[in-house]
């Protein structure tokens, strides 16, 4: 749901900079640029949402994001925090590998962060 939300408000602002040309009216670069700034920003949150996936199966976990792959073992998660903010809770994971961020925008969040930290052991230390 949430990706087709920024689909449609890309589309939206991209309509509003094509929808300037057609007014043939004397219209402000800064208003040119924020039409086009929005477009982009929320292209860029489309295709961050649709690029993000975290898996979890017998071996561990699996975080594929926008330019990189993490493939860890269940011994390898060090330790998950949860940091709430004012809109939302950022999950932060730390690996052996690197870290792992996650939002509360993804759905079941709440199911993969208990599953992490039951299979990883976290629980009982």
């Amino acid at each position: 749901m949430l990706r087709l939300a920024l689909a449609g408000a890309g589309v939206f602002w991209l309509v509003c900079f094509l929808g300037m040309f057609r007014l043939r009216a004397q219209i402000s670069p800064w208003t040119v640029w924020g039409c086009l700034t929005f477009a982009a920003f929320f292209f860029a949150s489309w295709l961050y949402h649709v690029r993000v996936r975290i898996a979890v199966d017998e071996q561990g976990l699996h975080y594929r994001g926008l330019r990189k792959r993490i493939e860890v073992g269940f011994g390898e998660i060090l330790r998950v925090s949860v940091v709430p903010t004012l809109l939302l809770k950022v999950y932060f994971v730390a690996t052996r590998k690197g870290p792992v961020f996650f939002s509360s925008n993804l759905k079941g969040h709440r199911e993969l962060c208990g599953l992490l930290l039951d299979r990883a052991n976290l629980l009982r230390r």
